[in-house]
């Protein structure tokens, strides 16, 4: 291959494989991928609200962060060994690397694969940044999980009954990394 073509194919492949050209399409049995904007973010609330017979999981994860990825498929595991426990995750894809270039691929979806997620792209934060500023006591204090002031690779539980008013509730569990905190998950929904 000619030299000069070389950068040009490197940038065809770069962005093919990060799915550039289009957003990917979560797995059968979810609802479609939702993009949170200004105009859609009280949509995420109403679903959150809608589940509230029920425990509440947000998931923050960037698309093509290895830790998350790992993490999202830590999760889909724990869900498969609670097949009836009533819950609702709400997994939240939003850019934090510089390899974040689009909306996550289907193959990144599929790592959350239970008819139980509901599958989001936040581009602008909108949710890690609520998250930040309703965080209170007697929630939990994140030990890790921020980059440029923003939460990521975290896990948020919330129990049933709580709703999501003016603020958030407040979360029972909230920690991360995803990958490394899927016990406090397995605990509420092996009802421990």
């Amino acid at each position: 291959m000619p030299r000069r073509f070389v950068g040009t194919f490197l940038l065809a492949v770069a962005i093919a494989a990060s799915g550039a050209c289009g957003p990917g399409t979560a797995p059968a049995g979810q609802p479609p991928m939702a993009v949170l904007s200004k105009n859609s973010f009280e949509g995420l609330r109403d679903a959150f609200n809608q589940t509230s017979d029920q425990t509440r999981v947000i998931l923050l994860l960037s698309p093509t962060c290895g830790t998350c990825l790992r993490g999202a498929s830590a999760v889909d595991a724990v869900l498969r060994r609670y097949p009836n426990a009533p819950v609702t995750v709400f997994a939240v894809w939003q850019p934090m690397l510089p390899t974040d270039l689009s909306q996550p691929t289907t193959g990144t979806l599929g790592r959350l694969s239970d008819r139980r997620v509901r599958q989001f792209y936040d581009h602008d934060h909108r949710l890690a940044g609520t998250m930040k500023a309703d965080a209170r006591s007697p929630q939990p204090v994140q030990e890790c999980c921020t980059l440029n002031d923003i939460l990521w690779d975290l896990v948020a539980i919330y129990v049933p009954g709580d709703k999501w008013t003016d603020k958030m509730p407040v979360a029972k569990f909230f920690n991360g990394p995803v990958v490394g905190v899927t016990e406090g998950l397995e605990k509420v929904l092996g009802g421990k």
